[in-house]
C-alpha cells in the first residue's frame, strides 16, 4: 500500500519549483559503502512549504545515514568479538554502546536534492567520509575508555570478613571487570573510630576509596558512618558486622553511582 497519494499530472505538485528540473538522480537506487564514503537517502512528502517540506526529507536522509553507519559498526564489532586481543577490548568497549548520532553526522552534508513528479516526493541525497566516521569512532572509544565503568578493578583486602564479598559484589552489579593487574583501580577500605558499648552497641566509621596506582592518586574517596545495635548481649563482632552492614548500604550505592557517572 503506497503513502503518498497517485499524482501522474506535474502540475498538481507545488514543489517542482523548489529546485531546478532533471532526471531521476542515479543515488535513488540505493545506499552505498566504498573505501571513501557511506551514501545513502531520505525522503518527504511535498506540502507546498519550501523550508519545512526540505528539512524534513534531509532529516529522513541523515536518519537513514545514521542507521546505515550503526549497523556497520555493529557488524563489524560482531566480527572482533570472535577475535582475541584488542578486538576483546573493542568489544567491551562497544558492547550496548550506540555511537552518538550528532558524533556520527557531524562531517555529513545534503549534496543533492530531487523531486518526483509523479509522487510529489522530495528526496534528498546525503554522504559522509568513511574517515570522518573513523575518526568518529576512535573519539567515542578514546572517551569509552576513560570511563571508570572501562576500567579493570581490584580490591583490597579488609580484617573484616564481610567487607570485601560486598565491594565484589556492587561492582559486579554494574558489570566492571576485574584483574589484579599493576595498572588496574584499586578500591580501599578502612575502618576507624570503633567505639563500642559491650554486648549492646558498636558505632564505626568506614572509609571507600578508588585509587589509581598509575597516578598514585586518590580518584575518590569517602566516609560513612555505621551502627551495630543489639538489644541483648552479643558479641562484639556481631555488632561490628551489623554497623559495618549499616554503613556499606549507603558507600555501596554512592560508590556505584560515582563508578557510572565519571571518567578516569
Amino acid at each position: 500500500m503506497s503513502f503518498f497519494p497517485n499524482i501522474s499530472n506535474a502540475q498538481n505538485c507545488s514543489c517542482l519549483t523548489f529546485f531546478d528540473p532533471k532526471p531521476k538522480p542515479s543515488w535513488i537506487s540505493g545506499e552505498k559503502i566504498t573505501e571513501a564514503y557511506y551514501s545513502t537517502y531520505g525522503s518527504s512528502y511535498c506540502t507546498g512549504l519550501q523550508k519545512v517540506d526540505t528539512q524534513r526529507s534531509d532529516k529522513s536522509a541523515k536518519a537513514n545515514l545514521s542507521r546505515m553507519i550503526q549497523a556497520q559498526i555493529k557488524s563489524t564489532q560482531n566480527i572482533k568479538q570472535g577475535n582475541s586481543g584488542n578486538g576483546v577490548l573493542y568489544s567491551h568497549l562497544t558492547e550496548n554502546t550506540i555511537i552518538s548520532t550528532d558524533l556520527i553526522l557531524g562531517g555529513s552534508l545534503i549534496h543533492d536534492r530531487w523531486v518526483d513528479p509523479k509522487t510529489c516526493t522530495i528526496y534528498s541525497a546525503t554522504r559522509i567520509g568513511t574517515s570522518d566516521v573513523d575518526n568518529a569512532l576512535i573519539d567515542q572509544q578514546s572517551k569509552e575508555a576513560s570511563k571508570l565503568t572501562n576500567q579493570f578493578y581490584s580490591i583490597s583486602k579488609s580484617k573484616y570478613s564481610i567487607v570485601s564479598p560486598r565491594i565484589e559484589t556492587a561492582l559486579s552489579d554494574i558489570r566492571v571487570r576485574f584483574n589484579s593487574g599493576k595498572n588496574s583501580l584499586v578500591i580501599k577500605s578502612r575502618v576507624f573510630d570503633i567505639n563500642e558499648k559491650p554486648g549492646r552497641l558498636v558505632n564505626l566509621i568506614i572509609e571507600i576509596e578508588i585509587f589509581d596506582p598509575t597516578t598514585s592518586q586518590s580518584i575518590w574517596k569517602k566516609a560513612y558512618p555505621g551502627k551495630g545495635l543489639s538489644f541483648k548481649d552479643t558479641s562484639k563482632s556481631i555488632l561490628v558486622d551489623k554497623a559495618l552492614t549499616n554503613a556499606m548500604k549507603t558507600a555501596m550505592k554512592e560508590l556505584q553511582m560515582f563508578i557510572l557517572e565519571n571518567n578516569r
